[in-house]
């Protein structure tokens, strides 16, 4: 999968939503559904948790940093909304430890980590 990005380094109007899929069966790439808006500085924040894919944050058009946390249904070809974070945020480094969704942004001092308050947000249990 190909998901999103920015072209030209261009925080203000060049974030994508395009999503793309490659078959190594067949050697070819083709279009999936788009992201639900432009996302970039997601590849830190990329999960695939039973089949399917999650994004947390991101950013979007002028340099917005966006709450939601997005999934990917490759069987339906459909992305929905799942939940958000409390803050909007991008360039996150997501993980699921323990059934339970971590969220890491920043660096030193100002590290922030959010944690989940419900357990199967994205584990599906």
């Amino acid at each position: 999968y190909v998901i999103g990005g920015q072209h030209n380094v261009d925080e203000f109007t060049g974030n994508q939503s395009s999503v793309n899929v490659y078959d190594p069966l067949t050697d070819t790439w083709s279009a999936a559904a788009s992201l639900p808006q432009p996302l970039s500085h997601i590849s830190s924040s990329l999960l695939v948790r039973n089949n399917r894919l999650i994004i947390v944050g991101g950013l979007t058009q002028a340099r917005e940093s966006v709450s939601s946390i997005f999934e990917y249904d490759p069987l339906s070809n459909r992305w929905r909304v799942i939940g958000q974070t409390p803050l909007p945020r991008y360039s996150n480094i997501a993980a699921i430890i323990d059934k339970q969704l971590v969220l890491v942004q920043g660096v030193g001092v100002s590290m922030k980590v959010w944690r989940s308050s419900e357990p199967c947000l994205v584990s599906g249990c």
